[in-house]
């Protein structure tokens, strides 16, 4: 998409684009920290005790063990698990539902005829809003829906800085490094 115009600027099988609900995982990790600087919190400094467990699942951290705590740019870099799944513990599921929803995660983007909507299912326990959180639970939406709510995060003046530098420091050294094209600066996940 064209961040400015919201154009489509080019597509590959765009009626599955628009069509097919899937788990967004880690993609949702930027509105999940956006949710919390929303609800007043700061976002803490955390030792990633790397494996994890929610629910029954084993969802550990594949990133490059670090000695020091993370913080929220170097955790949304590295797309650490254990990090958001312990923000997620201390929100409210209103807060996350409703970020998700503000960002269009739930909405027909307008950009295909026929799409599809996303659905976020009201989380019944902590773990669940955990799994939500890291995009592993309780929500399915079209990949037409993600671009369309990473082109809002873009827009969004009023979005705490640590999100666009968390999402730079992905295509920097994070995981999505191989993203960053020679002599051009980008910010992604």
């Amino acid at each position: 998409l064209d961040i400015r115009s919201g154009r489509l600027l080019a597509h590959y099988h765009i009626e599955i684009a628009a069509q097919r609900l899937v788990r967004p995982g880690s993609t949702v990790k930027p509105f999940t920290l956006l949710a919390l600087t929303r609800s007043g919190a700061q976002p803490p400094a955390l030792i990633c005790r790397r494996i994890l467990r929610i629910g029954g699942r084993q969802m550990d951290c594949t990133h490059p063990a670090a000695p020091d705590p993370l913080d929220s740019v170097e955790a949304l870099a590295y797309s650490c698990n254990y990090y958001f799944a312990t923000l997620a513990a201390g929100l409210r599921n209103s807060d996350l539902v409703q970020t998700f929803t503000r960002a269009g995660l739930t909405s027909r983007t307008g950009l295909y005829e026929s799409e599809a909507a996303g659905e976020i299912l009201e989380p019944a326990s902590v773990e669940a809003r955990q799994l939500l959180a890291i995009g592993e639970a309780n929500i399915r939406i079209t990949p037409l829906e993600l671009v369309s709510a990473y082109r809002k995060l873009a827009l969004d003046r009023n979005r705490p800085e640590t999100v666009l530098r968390g999402l730079a420091a992905a295509t920097e050294y994070g995981t999505a490094r191989l993203a960053q094209p020679p002599g051009l600066k980008v910010a992604g996940k």
